[in-house]
């Protein structure tokens, strides 16, 4: 079964950014958009930003047992190879 997380943020030019975040098995997948666009856009390897968006909302969400802590380290680990 795989797991969905998104979330929408402003890129510095003040478009709107939609972001997702998709986890099946052990592999995460990272795919975002801009507002009024029809395709969706894959990063390999994920930007760093979206990871650390990620890894935010993650943590949010194990705070109110919504996921895994295991899924929380997940994403930690994604970031620690980034750096």
């Amino acid at each position: 079964m795989h797991k969905r997380q998104g979330w929408k943020e402003k890129t510095p030019e003040g478009d709107r950014r939609e972001v997702r975040a998709t986890h099946h098995g052990p592999k995460w997948r990272f795919q975002s958009r801009l507002k009024g666009e029809e395709a969706w856009i894959e990063h390999d390897p994920p930007l760093r930003a979206d990871v650390e968006s990620l890894y935010d909302l993650m943590q949010r969400k194990y705070r109110r047992r919504r996921c895994s802590l295991k899924e929380v380290e997940d994403v930690a680990r994604i970031l620690e190879k980034l750096s």
